[in-house]
């Protein structure tokens, strides 16, 4: 069963809340609607889910890297590693 990652259905809803308010605003007072405020609040909904990817990307390289470096190397088997269980 896969995880339940709440981005994945915040992020249409997002778009189609910024569409939503673009059309209420025009139809509300025509000359206030200003197209750069739409393409702001899309423009932060994209950066901030760049911004997770890279920042999960960059936590991913440091432990695999970390990995490398290890000290020690308890091994696969199930009685070198029954104490990591309260971990």
């Amino acid at each position: 069963m896969p995880d339940f990652d709440p981005v994945t259905y915040a992020v249409p809803a997002f778009v189609l809340l910024v569409l939503a308010e673009m059309l209420w605003a025009r139809r509300r007072r025509p000359h206030a609607y200003e197209p750069r405020d739409t393409l702001t609040s899309l423009a932060f909904g994209l950066g901030s889910t760049v911004a997770g990817v890279v920042f999960g990307g960059a936590i991913l390289a440091a432990a695999l890297w970390l990995y490398d470096y290890r000290l020690f190397d308890f091994g696969e088997s199930w009685w070198a590693v029954w104490w990591a269980w309260p971990l």
